[in-house]
């Protein structure tokens, strides 16, 4: 992780499901700046995308599975899809 406080293309890192807490402090151990950890997927989602100003790209990158809150990494996708889909 230390290489992306070096990669000034990352404005933001958004932590969610059951290992957001440890990824999180991971982070700030790396030095790390501007992160969150939010409740759930969705909220994760619409954070991104308000805080993406144009020309900017919003990665969804799983970095452990998410069983806490979906049954499969297709499920996850999915709602994904649907709620970039619904964002105004």
């Amino acid at each position: 992780m230390k290489d992306i406080k070096q990669n000034n293309l990352i404005k933001k890192i958004i932590f969610t499901g059951q290992s957001a807490k440890s990824m999180y402090a991971y982070a700030v151990n790396a030095g790390i700046e501007d992160l969150s950890v939010v409740k759930d997927f969705s909220l994760a989602v619409t954070l991104a995308s308000n805080m993406a100003k144009s020309g900017y790209s919003v990665l969804l990158s799983p970095a452990t599975s998410s069983f806490d809150e979906f049954g499969s990494f297709e499920e996850r996708g999915d709602k994904f899809i649907e709620i970039v889909e619904n964002l105004q």
